[in-house]
């Protein structure tokens, strides 16, 4: 009973953990939180019962000393702030949880294989729904949204397509907040497939998940897309399993963009991407005003957890300009010493992936939100997947 108990926790967790992202576009009753705020609350009291009821706790202390260092400077940056003090605290709480829950939990309740399966489960769906949206409003001018309506905390997200130009230009989001969110969290799995299984496996899955991002718009997701593929094909050169089927496949692959980027959609996109500043400005001018302290404690400390005060002041920032902005320079150099020293004690997978985040946070903001689970998941637990895969070799199965 103990085995099934620990193993509906398991499972539990990895479903929590999968759907935070989603799980943050809906209100709580009354507008205080959302539906992940909950699925945070299960998350840390999985974690306390372990610690409570085993001696046998494996722990990521760096990850610990992250989530102190937060709590002490919720309370530094809450004393010269303007920001509402329920909030501020809301804020910091929230995310210190996360870093605790990703020292406890992950090593020790976590199925990192069942949380992959279930993943790509998620993935596809999420792909196969994307594709659908593309293709009733594309070619029908029927809208099919993500989420229940009723219940979403932003207003904006009821309209997810625009003219430009007078020209239609959509872009669909799946279940996810914005195109840009189901890009990133699709990609961690397609960086999986492409990057730490055999090259020669699951070649349909990988050029499905490929082309929902594609369809995304995503800049950021392009950028990781076309990275991800190029050390793929090299990797197949390198081991020489370049067959006649890989041949066509690259040759069709090339084809079928070519033919792609002649619709007057991805027109606006290369436009959007290369030949303006649209994509770039959004993401980066904001970084210089950010950069610039009001005060030696905003320079060390930061301005505290309090996103929204910090849109208004400076606009939107990227993840790591955010992370600084919020936690000081303090804060962005223990994070990104924690995130070194994983990668130096951690296989190739967690190289991979400590990598992937590391990028995708110069053009995104996913270290500050939901985003983070499943990536933080996979790079705690990258080892245990690999001792997993090396006993099931050595027992013959």
């Amino acid at each position: 009973m103990q085995i099934i108990y620990i193993q509906n926790k398991s499972k539990l967790l990895s479903v929590l953990l999968l759907l935070m992202p989603i799980f943050n576009m809906y209100e709580l009753p009354g507008g205080r939180g959302t539906i992940a705020d909950i699925a945070l609350v299960l998350m840390f009291a999985i974690a306390v019962s372990r610690s409570v009821l085993s001696h046998k706790v494996k722990l990521v202390p760096s990850l610990f000393l992250f989530a102190a260092y937060l709590f002490l400077d919720g309370f530094v940056t809450m004393t010269y702030t303007n920001s509402p003090s329920d909030q501020h605290m809301t804020y910091t709480i929230r995310y210190l949880l996360y870093f605790i829950i990703f020292a406890i939990c992950f090593k020790n309740y976590l199925d990192i294989n069942f949380t992959i399966k279930l993943y790509g489960v998620f993935c596809v769906l999420s792909t196969i729904w994307l594709l659908m949206q593309y293709i009733l409003m594309v070619f029908f001018h029927i809208y099919l949204p993500g989420f229940i309506a009723r219940f979403v905390a932003r207003e904006e997200l009821l309209t997810d397509y625009l003219y430009v130009n007078h020209t239609f230009f959509y872009r669909p989001r799946s279940f996810f907040e914005e195109p840009a969110h189901y890009a990133v969290y699709v990609i961690g799995f397609l960086i999986i497939l492409l990057l730490t299984s055999d090259t020669s496996k699951k070649i349909s899955l990988k050029i499905f998940l490929s082309f929902g991002i594609v369809l995304s718009g995503s800049t950021t997701g392009l950028a990781m897309l076309a990275l991800a593929w190029i050390v793929y094909f090299y990797r197949l050169f390198r081991k020489k399993k370049i067959t006649t089927k890989t041949l066509l496949l690259i040759v069709g692959l090339l084809g079928a963009l070519y033919v792609a980027l002649q619709s007057s959609t991805a027109q606006i996109l290369i436009r959007r991407t290369f030949q303006s500043n649209e994509a770039s400005s959004g993401r980066f001018e904001n970084v210089m005003r950010a950069l610039s302290p009001k005060s030696a404690l905003e320079f060390f400390f930061g301005r505290g957890a309090y996103v929204p005060d910090i849109s208004d002041d400076v606009g939107w920032l990227p993840g790591w300009p955010l992370i600084y902005k919020c936690y000081g320079v303090i804060g962005l150099l223990l994070l990104l010493a924690i995130l070194f020293s994983l990668f130096m004690h951690g296989n190739r997978n967690q190289k991979i992936f400590i990598a992937l985040f590391v990028l995708l946070n110069i053009g995104t903001e996913m270290v500050t939100m939901s985003f983070v689970f499943p990536y933080m998941a996979y790079i705690v637990c990258g080892t245990m997947l690999d001792e997993k895969n090396l006993r099931r070799r050595k027992n013959g199965t």
